[in-house]
């Protein structure tokens, strides 16, 4: 019979230290497990994932999916980029924070998460900031694939 280890835990210790790098984007299984997130296409899990590499923990509200950020993790098209960037905000799992323009970037946020305001970079509109609004709860239509029957 083998004997039980024990993990050497200190108080302090988030549990992520045998992550590697130390950090993790957590994706909640309830949404993992939503009809919302199963009618994703691959191309809107990947810019989903994608994104979660932006985030810090604190940035979530200025995530950016512009094209050239994205180039480094294999996108090539700006078009497939804007369908993933539409699906996810169809099925509520992004909001879009700040609209961009000319030389102004578009920034969004997951809503599975806090949003977090920086005052010297404010959004366009009020954001619950206290806690995420999990507004991928609301059940969604399929998102419309473009094709034709």
């Amino acid at each position: 019979m083998e004997s039980k280890r024990k993990r050497n835990k200190s108080k302090h210790d988030s549990g992520w230290s045998e992550i590697k790098g130390g950090q993790a984007f957590v994706i909640p299984v309830a949404l993992l497990k939503h009809d919302n997130f199963r009618r994703l296409s691959p191309h809107a899990c990947k810019l989903l994932f994608d994104l979660g590499r932006q985030f810090t923990g604190s940035n979530n509200g200025y995530l950016h999916p512009g094209i050239k950020v994205l180039r480094e993790q294999g996108w090539h098209s700006s078009h497939t980029i804007v369908k993933a960037i539409r699906e996810l905000r169809h099925y509520r799992i992004l909001t879009q924070t700040v609209q961009g323009g000319k030389n102004r970037p578009s920034y969004y946020g997951f809503t599975f998460r806090k949003i977090t305001e920086n005052p010297k970079r404010p959004f366009d509109r009020p954001m619950p900031i206290k806690q995420p609004t999990d507004e991928w709860e609301t059940p969604a239509e399929a998102f419309p694939s473009g094709k034709n029957p």
